[in-house]
């Protein structure tokens, strides 16, 4: 396939994702795309630098807002794609010319480059705008325990010497180490995707204290937050065994613990006393991993839940001011490097107030 072809290909993609209206299949489709060659994921990636470039062409952005206006009869407000819809008219004119633009032009860059840290190796340390930032290291030792954190609004990926990939979601926390005969991941809080090279000689094995994971080669999500008593699990392709912690088990259980198979497109919910499983919900799936890729779906959720979710990744909290705010219901896409858009977005699309103050931001309803 020709580089061109790739390119309109990535075009289509991105200009999907930050539609509101891609599909759980295309986002399946678009994992699958990426993974096909070096070619494509590279292509994909200068997509959504491009698309970040569009956001800076608008220096007033109050001329760019809809009036507010209700989208459907339901209680359920559309927003997101209102800011990237503008955006998609100019994304694909704005890429050919910035693809026939010479490498390392500041003027797309914007950042000034720095001599990377030497421990950890830095390969890729991207700064964006807000809180948000997505940063790429190497670790390769065995037999020695190594911690890693990503700080909040950081999205971290690790790459291992076996060619397995871990990327921390915001204000995350695990030990990895590589032994001769097993991989031991122990996660202590957030949340992180495991793409897992397949090695039968040595399982790959997650700690979560309550949980032992266990698998020889797949992909998955797993979610350990303090401000949720469940863990969940979402597969997205091969399978992984899922068992209470036999060292946490307590006198009261008699019974041995049992292992969850959860095969691709399934997610579990391990609480304390509970286990759920939802089986081949590839659609949902999809979502809970897109946050890799900086960019946050929500659909028909309360504003509180969405605001609970984007201050994952802020140090400038958002605040709700008023409990009739927190039910207004909402659906939208964001890339979360562009903070200042999603709050012109909910403001342009909810009966809202946005008032911002030095350490906080607050939403007051209209």
């Amino acid at each position: 396939m020709s580089k061109y072809k790739i390119r309109e290909e990535a075009a289509h993609f991105v200009t999907r994702l930050h539609s509101g209206e891609i599909t759980g299949r295309e986002e399946a489709e678009l994992n699958a795309w990426r993974q096909r060659s070096e070619a494509h994921e590279s292509e994909f990636q200068a997509m959504l630098a491009t698309w970040d470039l569009t956001a800076q062409l608008y220096q007033e952005p109050e001329r760019a807002v809809t009036p507010k206006k209700r989208l459907v009869k339901t209680s359920t407000w559309f927003v997101g794609a209102i800011a990237a819809s503008i955006l998609a008219v100019v994304v694909v004119p704005l890429a050919l010319d910035f693809f026939n633009t010479p490498p390392g032009n500041p003027k797309l860059v914007g950042t000034t480059p720095e001599s990377p840290p030497s421990t950890p190796e830095v390969i890729r340390d991207v700064v964006t705008f807000d809180d948000f930032r997505i940063s790429e290291h190497e670790y390769s030792d065995v037999d020695r325990a190594e911690i890693f954190t990503s700080a909040v609004g950081e999205v971290r990926h690790i790459k291992l010497a076996d060619g397995s990939t871990i990327s921390l979601n915001t204000d995350t926390t695990l030990t990895v180490e590589v032994r001769a005969n097993q991989r031991l991941v122990t996660l202590t809080k957030g949340e992180a995707f495991f793409d897992v090279a397949h090695d039968e000689n040595r399982p790959f094995v997650i700690d979560t204290g309550d949980q032992i994971i266990r698998v020889l080669g797949t992909q998955f999500n797993v979610r350990k937050r303090d401000d949720e008593a469940i863990l969940q699990v979402a597969v997205v392709q091969g399978r992984v065994s899922i068992a209470r912690n036999k060292e946490r088990t307590t006198e009261t259980q008699q019974t041995e613990p049992k292992d969850n198979l959860l095969a691709a497109g399934d997610i579990g919910a391990f609480g304390p006393e509970s286990e759920l499983i939802s089986q081949n919900d590839v659609a949902e799936v999809n979502t809970t991993q897109s946050w890799r890729h900086g960019v946050f779906r929500f659909e028909n959720e309360s504003l509180e839940q969405v605001v609970r979710e984007l201050n994952r990744y802020r140090n400038r909290k958002i605040h709700i001011v008023g409990a009739e705010a927190n039910a207004l219901r909402i659906s939208g896409v964001f890339h979360l490097k562009n903070g200042e858009n999603i709050l012109l977005a909910l403001e342009s699309s909810l009966p809202v107030r946005i008032v911002r103050e030095s350490e906080y931001v607050f939403i007051h309803q209209q």
